[in-house]
């Protein structure tokens, strides 16, 4: 097993909402589909705030969701390779004139 760690950055956008933390997970364990990929949630995030999450050796995929009401709308995909090496992510909301706030 390895850690991923992930850290959001302080920003003033968004910074009253939480982002959602979702891995990839076999199809019979999932809660959600993003990017057609199952996967359910592990946590979330505040602003400035870092959380780690246990992983296997494997390959998978990270998604952070910038919204709790519709994740498949606003999403953002990591792919972590497969290894032993503690991995280590980053995320910030940035604003979007043609959409909005994430």
């Amino acid at each position: 097993m390895r850690t991923l760690t992930l850290t959001r950055k302080k920003s003033f956008v968004g910074c009253t909402c939480a982002v959602m933390i979702y891995l990839y997970c076999p199809q019979e364990e999932a809660t959600e589909y993003l990017g057609n990929i199952p996967c359910k949630k592990v946590g979330e995030l505040k602003n400035g705030q870092s959380a780690s999450y246990e992983i296997g050796e494997d390959a998978t995929v990270v998604f952070v969701a910038f919204s709790s009401s519709t994740p498949r709308s606003f999403y953002v995909r990591y792919s972590v390779p497969a290894g032993t090496e503690n991995v280590a992510l980053m995320t910030k909301p940035k604003f979007n004139q043609l959409e909005g706030n994430p």
